[in-house]
């Protein structure tokens, strides 16, 4: 039995991720990006993803980026479990300016050290491993299952 989903624009999503953008200095002008809420999630392992829009998708979203994250372990989370997952997530995005044009250039880059830096300070290594678990305990995944776990 497939599970019918939902995608639903977030405003809790968007003001977190804003301040998140503000506190960390995290540079993405230029850059539109759309928060959604995937309900009840993107999939029993997967916690939040980026999306860099392709032009079809851009034309029906208006955005570069879309922020998405699993409604039934969002909910849960606390406010620095929701912090450091979209700290996680921003700095995923990169916005480069082509010096030629002045257009923007826009590219998902995968974690770097200073990411991981970033994410300690922010909320410490065991936020990863609370989000882990609330996730399992939320799909009732097994402990190899929650070794899987994507964001």
């Amino acid at each position: 039995m497939s599970v019918v989903k939902e995608l639903v624009e977030s405003e809790q999503v968007r003001e977190i991720a804003q301040s998140v953008i503000r506190e960390n200095r995290i540079c993405v002008d230029g850059a539109r990006i759309v928060y959604q809420e995937v309900v009840p999630y993107i999939s029993k392992k997967q916690i939040a993803k980026v999306i860099k829009t392709n032009n079809e998708l851009k034309h029906f979203s208006s955005a570069d980026f879309i922020i998405q994250v699993s409604a039934t372990t969002w909910e849960l989370m606390n406010q620095v479990q929701k912090e450091t997952l979209l700290l996680q997530q921003l700095m995923k995005l990169y916005v480069a300016t082509n010096e030629k044009t002045g257009e923007y250039d826009f590219k998902l880059i995968p974690p770097q050290y200073q990411t991981y830096k970033r994410i300690i300070n922010a909320g410490g290594v065991e936020v990863f491993e609370q989000i882990k678990a609330l996730n399992a305990s939320i799909n009732d995944l097994t402990p190899a299952e929650t070794d899987g776990v994507k964001w």
